[in-house]
């Protein structure tokens, strides 16, 4: 059973198209990935100048140029956040009593800034942009930026530092990068999207065009992959994590989306080393913690 099996799978990922008894489904692969590869390509960009460029070695000189003016300005802002922290006129926030302080968190082209809520630090804060936007040339964009407070700050002080500040309240800074920026005490509505996200490329596919060991390549290779990235960062609730795997076991076992399948082995024992009996696929609990611990 296994090597028939084993069989099917090298036939799947085989090329040859001299083979008598090879897998049909190789032409659906091969149009997602080169779909995918047309989707992400880059074919030009504009300089400092507006020009359109399209050779590859001016569009890489482009965008080293682009990050290259971006991180050069985020070393002089990081030093002025620096100075109004030894000058105790920002106070930024800790994690835990003993640990430093954090006021600003650097991005690509976006920062964001931790401090107390009172004038004061409002007035220090537009200070240290305002002196950025003269040093570096850059516009801090005032419509897209947003301030945010805790439960506990009251509305006169609300008011008075949207009105110092110059932009507009939010409750919930929403994501970043794909990432939320806020989690509170139910992780499992904070990561639904997540779950939405697997559930909807699932459903993507045509189940009856692929035979079980296509299943199984488009989950390792596919769905397994999407909460890679949120997993790095974040430590995904086991609600979560159980319902990302009923999805992959029902699209590995039926044949339709309205069937439910026999499921012939436990996801565990499917999770197993294929010298252990399994089929190699990746434990989400573990490649969690996994991809955590790598962080550091």
């Amino acid at each position: 059973m296994r090597l028939r099996e084993e069989e099917k799978y090298w036939r799947l990922c085989s090329r040859d198209k001299h083979l008598q008894e090879g897998d049909k489904n190789s032409k659906f692969f091969h149009v997602s990935a080169t779909s995918r590869r047309k989707k992400n390509m880059i074919l030009g960009m504009e300089d400092a100048e507006g020009v359109w460029q399209t050779g590859t070695e001016k569009v890489e000189g482009i965008v080293l140029d682009y990050f290259t003016n971006i991180f050069s300005a985020h070393e002089g802002l990081t030093c002025m956040f620096r100075s109004a922290e030894e000058r105790k006129a920002l106070s930024g926030i800790k994690i835990a009593r003993d640990c430093p302080g954090i006021s600003r968190i650097l991005f690509a082209d976006d920062t964001m800034v931790f401090c107390r809520a009172n004038e004061d630090e409002g007035r220090e804060l537009m200070i240290i942009l305002g002196d950025y936007e003269l040093a570096s040339g850059q516009k801090v964009n005032v419509g897209k930026s947003s301030v945010s407070f805790e439960p506990q700050v009251s509305l006169d002080i609300r008011v008075r530092l949207v009105q110092i500040l110059g932009m507009q309240e939010v409750q919930d800074q929403g994501k970043y990068l794909g990432l939320p920026s806020h989690i509170g005490r139910i992780k499992k509505e904070v990561f639904a999207f997540l779950v939405a996200k697997v559930e909807e490329r699932i459903k993507g596919w045509k189940r009856k065009l692929l035979s079980q060991v296509g299943r199984g390549v488009m989950v390792k290779s596919v769905a397994i992959a999407i909460p890679h990235f949120v997993m790095k960062c974040f430590k995904l609730p086991y609600e979560t994590i159980d319902v990302l795997n009923n999805h992959m076991t029902k699209f590995f076992w039926a044949s339709s989306d309205k069937e439910r399948g026999i499921h012939w082995q436990s996801w565990d024992k499917l999770c197993e080393d294929k010298l252990e009996g399994g089929l190699g696929f990746k434990d989400l609990e573990c490649m969690n913690l996994a991809l955590l611990a790598k962080q550091g």
